[in-house]
């Protein structure tokens, strides 16, 4: 899903969209609910901002945790620092960073 949602959804079947789209609404639901049940502070506005930077933020994800061996060599030829996250620690971090002033 992080790679390109937008081709991924063109070339698929209609009924495989369908099948997709009710998991993916599904997730949305229930991290809507989590952030309800556990962020008493936060109104529909703020749900509705986090919900559409949360759900883009994670399709470019997965570029910043798993490197192709010509992007590490281009990195070192560049001499690029650059430190290994996983995709925990990256969502961990956006995650805190825009709840941490809604925590009970």
């Amino acid at each position: 899903m992080s790679m390109n949602l937008y081709d991924i959804e063109t070339n698929s079947r209609l009924e495989n969209l369908v099948s997709f789209k009710k998991v993916y609404y599904q997730s949305f639901e229930t991290l809507t609910n989590c952030l309800k049940n556990n962020y008493k502070n936060l109104n529909n506005e703020d749900i509705d901002a986090f919900m559409y930077a949360f759900f883009p933020f994670l399709f470019g994800i997965y570029p910043y945790t798993y490197h192709t061996d010509k992007q590490i060599e281009a990195m070192k030829i560049v001499n690029i620092k650059y430190k290994e996250y996983t995709i925990y620690e990256i969502i961990k971090s956006f995650v805190y960073h825009f709840l941490k002033e809604y925590e009970k």
